[in-house]
């Protein structure tokens, strides 16, 4: 039996998802821009536990427009953090429609932690993982082999980073899962490859998949207001008018 320990755990992620309610395009302006302007005061925020990167979907899913991906060092900071967007001006014009969470633990695999630097890639991918139960009856080391074949896949194709968050006791799924890439086609190549492996046998559920594009808050505050994209080309960029 696999050693899990508790003090393992080193940190937590959060995935809160937003869309504008049905009555937003009703609004004046002025009640759109404060609600707008209350949500990027808080998820800009400094803080010592916290940190906030967002990511809109609008366009990309028809059930969610904006993703705030969080690390926090306890469910306490991220709780506060959130709380003020669950209030006026914000609700119900901004309104949370999901909430994934999941902790940072060292891999029972590699022994390894990753660092919690800030996001910086363009694109964030993210959806569940569920692990079939004849998964968890093999023996460790079998486990540990198909991994080791299923993380050198991985190593493949280094434009891509994984977040691990492990889910089990917090969320309905086994993992919540995150790759960061400036490139989708490098992306969609893994996916692809990794289907290919024998491990993915053991797969119960891997979706919904949610794709979120990087945005400061120049350019969710455009889109929020104006319906305008901000797109980039080469690192510049472009005003569609």
């Amino acid at each position: 039996m696999t050693p899990y320990r508790a003090e393992d755990l080193h940190g937590y992620y959060a995935y809160e998802f937003f869309s504008r309610s049905p009555e937003w395009h009703g609004l004046k302006r002025a009640a759109k821009a404060v609600a707008v302007h209350r949500f990027l005061e808080q998820t800009g925020q400094a803080s010592p536990h916290v940190s906030a990167s967002v990511y809109s979907l609008r366009g990309l899913r028809s059930d969610r427009e904006i993703l705030l991906w969080l690390w926090g060092d306890s469910l306490e900071a991220i709780s506060d953090f959130v709380g003020p967007l669950l209030e006026a001006p914000v609700a119900p014009h901004l309104a949370l429609v999901e909430t994934r969470l999941a902790t940072r633990r060292v891999s029972a695999y590699t022994g390894t932690e990753e660092a919690p630097p800030p996001p910086a890639r363009r694109y964030l991918f993210v959806y569940p993982f569920v692990r079939t139960r004849p998964w968890y009856q093999l023996p460790p080391e079998e486990r540990g082999r198909l991994m080791q074949g299923h993380i050198a896949a991985g190593r493949a194709f280094p434009g891509v980073l994984i977040h691990t968050g492990y889910s089990f006791g917090l969320d309905d799924q086994d993992f919540y899962l995150a790759f960061e890439t400036d490139n989708v086609g490098e992306f969609q190549s893994l996916l692809m490859t990794m289907r290919e492996l024998p491990i993915t046998g053991y797969t119960e559920r891997d979706t919904p998949m949610y794709v979120g594009i990087r945005r400061t808050a120049e350019e969710l505050e455009r889109e929020l207001l104006e319906g305008g994209v901000i797109g980039r080309s080469s690192g510049t960029r472009k005003d569609p008018r």
